[in-house]
Order: C-alpha cells, then sequence, then structure tokens
C-alpha cells in the first residue's frame, strides 16, 4: 500500500536524477546558445530545446520542493506561468496546452503530497494559466485576421498579370497625392508601340511576358513615393513624385532604353510612348483632366512616330524659387 513514508523515501531515491536534470539543462543551455550563434540555425530545433529547457527547469524545481516536503513559493509557481508563456510563444497551440496542462496537473500533485496544498493558490493558478491559453489562441486568430485581409486588400489592389496596381488603386493613390499640400512631381500616360502586332505575330503568350517584362522595368525605375500601375490594355500610368523636368526626363530615357534590350529576354525590341502633364496645368487639381490632358500628348506622341514623349511646354512656369524645384507643383 502506498504511504507518505513510502512516497519520502522513493523521493530521497531520486537525487541523482535531480542532478541529471540540472547537468542536461545546463548541456542543452549551452547547445542553445550555440545553435544560435551559427549562420543558417535550425529556428524549429532552437524552439524545440528553449522550450524543453524551461520544462526541465520547472520539472527540477518541482522535484526539488517535493523531496524537502515543502510548500511551493511564489516564484516556483511563477515558473509555472512562463513556461506557458513560452510553449505558447514557440510551440503549436495544441502541444502548448498540453505541455501547459502536464505542468499544472504536476504543481497540483506536488502539493497535495507535500500536504500543502492551498486551494485558492492552485485556483488562481489555474485560471491564470487558462486566460493565457485563451488570450494567445485569440490572438492568433486576430493575427491570422488581419494577416488574411491585408493579403486580401493586397490582392484586390493588384493587376493580377503584372503584380503593379490596378487602375482603380491607382486612381485612388493618384487622387490622394493630389490632395497633399503642394504636390509636385510629373504624372505620365505610357503606351507600348504596335503591341496588337506582338500578339498577332508572336502569340499572347509573349504579349503577357512583354507587359510582365515592362512592369519590372517600372518598379526598377520608381523612386520614394513614386508609383506605377497598369491602366488598361498596354497602358500605364507613372507617378514621378516631387521629381524635376531634368529627373523625369532621365527616367524615360532609361526606360525605353531598357525595353530596347527586351530581345535579351527573348521578346521582340519594345518601345513606348508617354504624355506627361504637371498638376498646375488643371484649374483645379483633380486627376479627370489631368489624364485626359496626358491622353491628348500620348497620341500626340503616337503620331509623332512613336517612340516619343510629349512633354509639357518648356516656357510653362514652374512655381519654386528655382528651377530645380520640382518640375511642375501646385500653386501656393
Amino acid at each position: 500500500m502506498f504511504t507518505y513514508q513510502a512516497y519520502k523515501k522513493a523521493l530521497g531515491d531520486v537525487g541523482w536524477l535531480i542532478g541529471g536534470m540540472t547537468l542536461g539543462g545546463m548541456l542543452l543551455s549551452s547547445a542553445v546558445l550555440l545553435m544560435s550563434l551559427m549562420s543558417r540555425p535550425s529556428f524549429r530545433t532552437i524552439r524545440l530545446s528553449a522550450t524543453g529547457l524551461a520544462a526541465a527547469w520547472n520539472a527540477v524545481t518541482l522535484l526539488q520542493a517535493a523531496q524537502a516536503g515543502r510548500a511551493l513559493q511564489p516564484a516556483e509557481l511563477l515558473s509555472v506561468g512562463i513556461l506557458t508563456a513560452l510553449a505558447l510563444a514557440l510551440l503549436p497551440f495544441g502541444a502548448a496546452v498540453a505541455l501547459t496542462g502536464v505542468a499544472y496537473l504536476a504543481v497540483c500533485a506536488v502539493s497535495l503530497l507535500t500536504g500543502t496544498a492551498d486551494a485558492l493558490t492552485l485556483l488562481v493558478l489555474g485560471v491564470l494559466l487558462l486566460a493565457m491559453a485563451l488570450g494567445s489562441e485569440y490572438g492568433e486568430h486576430i493575427v491570422r485576421e488581419r494577416a488574411r485581409t491585408e493579403v486580401l486588400q493586397w490582392l484586390a489592389s493588384r493587376d493580377s498579370l503584372t503584380g503593379l496596381l490596378n487602375r482603380s488603386a491607382a486612381e485612388q493613390e493618384l487622387e490622394t497625392w493630389l490632395q497633399t499640400p503642394h504636390a509636385g512631381g510629373c504624372l505620365l500616360l505610357l503606351d507600348l508601340d504596335s503591341f496588337k502586332q506582338v500578339n498577332d505575330c508572336y502569340g499572347h503568350s509573349t504579349g503577357d511576358r512583354a507587359l510582365q517584362y515592362t512592369a519590372d522595368v517600372l518598379r526598377r525605375l520608381l523612386g520614394p513615393g513614386d508609383l506605377a500601375g497598369r491602366w488598361g490594355g498596354e497602358e500605364f500610368v507613372l507617378l514621378l513624385n516631387g521629381r524635376t523636368a531634368h529627373t523625369a526626363r532621365e527616367v524615360t530615357a532609361q526606360l525605353r532604353s531598357e525595353l530596347r534590350r527586351s530581345p535579351q529576354a527573348g521578346l521582340p525590341p519594345l518601345t513606348i510612348s508617354g504624355g506627361s502633364v504637371c498638376v498646375w496645368e488643371a484649374q483645379a487639381p483633380a486627376l479627370r483632366p489631368l489624364m485626359e490632358l496626358a491622353d491628348r500628348r500620348l497620341y500626340q506622341a503616337k503620331a509623332a512616330g512613336r517612340d516619343c514623349f510629349i512633354w509639357p511646354p518648356e516656357q510653362a512656369p514652374c512655381h519654386g524659387p528655382a528651377p530645380e524645384q520640382a518640375c511642375c507643383t501646385a500653386g501656393p
């Protein structure tokens, strides 16, 4: 029959186990440190090792308390909470809950077998661990839903073929830009030249690759605050935010140069035409009249022989104290 004396004798025989677990914990701590310093650490192994180390620490603490026949101290009870927090952060939720349950049952067993059980303390600890588990699950759910919402919003704003902003999202971004005080820069409407011939002669798959190649070039040319979107078909919109006329022309020259290298990517030679507008060219900072003006200039570029850009008149005033102020800025 199991008696308290037999229980005490059994505990007296596990001193070697406590020592062995302590030594094992020290070795595991060293292993976790070494793995974290590796150039390509295995984070899964580190997570499991860190959780195992915390579990071993709790086991040693409980065995020592049981061997001494004393009540668990607040710091020892706190270590169970630390183990729970670590497990919820590093392990799958089910495994973390299982480990937490085992740790709590071990605390209850030690308290009962040593005759130091405090029902209120055990109840409070159990409620605290349950609240941590539920809070972690709820927090994970919120994070997952937020990430899912952000992904869906990103997908809804992107053109599926090129990955650029789609027309609706580009319009929203441009409207926001126009409402910025003293918005400045160059807004360009671009169109790949003779794109129908690319589809007719090389096939629609090649046409799709040509659009993707153009989008990649535009992305590489974007600077802070710039914007690129697919306006429709083979048309693109490009905002060079705060750029001077000189730098805007440099960007379009790079664009044309990069497109001429398209045969290196297994595509036919590509050229592009565009019309540029400035904010001050509209009576009020509004997107529709600016895009209509850009569209007219785009067709002028097409009529001029393609592979060129039509810019605002050189003599048009640019607000600002120096020529190198933004190419076109809104009035004060």
